[in-house]
């Protein structure tokens, strides 16, 4: 057993009124003795834990904490579909031009999934592939894999899909990614430049297929907001 393992056998919430030291006691219905059950501020303190590991562990960069969906400005239609749907909690397959706000959807509903204290991770693309890449020659008994947080968190927000093709190994590992989130019912969006049938070679059959069945795929335009704020 670990450390973090043996530290989790005590949290609790010590002004929690229903329960001692994290136990709740109950009737065990044998011989009129009773057992002792985990109280439900000891799952809450559980999940605040792994909330916090995952947030430090894969930092969202500074400039995205602050992108929430009320500062999201929608000046097309299409943009405007985009913000309802994910705010709404729809997975989404996020496509269009450079600038029009697709990343700043994926780190809004990232955002909004943390302040519920839901497990949430924001990664790009081109970062997760490199991570897999170096976690699949790390050691068997590396504490946190990131193959392992990316097919748990309760929501995953993958930046920028099909900026690069994936080696047929890390491909392998993202297909495996995808397929389990999708078994597990776990809520994933994407965005891309690419529409999700124009991946081509980027992105194994599959994958894409796998994607059409977990996201609504949308399309994204207007203004390159990043070039109009230069000017």
């Amino acid at each position: 057993m670990t450390t973090t393992d043996i530290d989790s056998l005590f949290e609790y919430d010590p002004n929690c009124e229903k329960c001692r030291d994290g136990w709740i006691e109950v009737p065990s219905g044998r011989c009129f003795k009773k057992a002792w059950v985990r109280c439900e501020c000891y799952f809450r303190k559980m999940r605040e834990r792994k909330v916090k590991r995952i947030s430090e562990t894969y930092p969202m960069p500074a400039r995205l904490k602050q992108k929430f969906f009320k500062n999201f400005v929608a000046e097309t239609e299409t943009q405007a579909r985009a913000l309802k749907k994910m705010s709404n909690g729809v997975q989404c397959y996020l496509f269009g031009p450079y600038g029009t706000g697709k990343t700043h959807l994926l780190a809004a509903a990232v955002n909004m999934k943390l302040n519920q204290t839901i497990t949430a991770m924001f990664v790009s693309a081109p970062w997760l592939f490199e991570e897999l890449r170096r976690d699949i020659f790390r050691n068997n008994d590396t504490e946190h894999k990131i193959i392992d947080d990316a097919c748990s968190v309760e929501y995953l927000a993958i930046d920028d899909l099909g900026k690069e093709k994936p080696t047929p190994m890390v491909e392998e590992k993202l297909y495996m990614i995808v397929d389990r989130r999708l078994n597990k019912e776990l809520l994933t969006s994407f965005s891309s430049n690419l529409p999700l049938d124009d991946q081509g070679n980027r992105i194994d059959g599959a994958i894409k297929s796998r994607i059409h069945e977990m996201c609504e795929v949308l399309c994204v335009k207007g203004k390159d907001y990043r070039c109009a704020d230069k000017r």
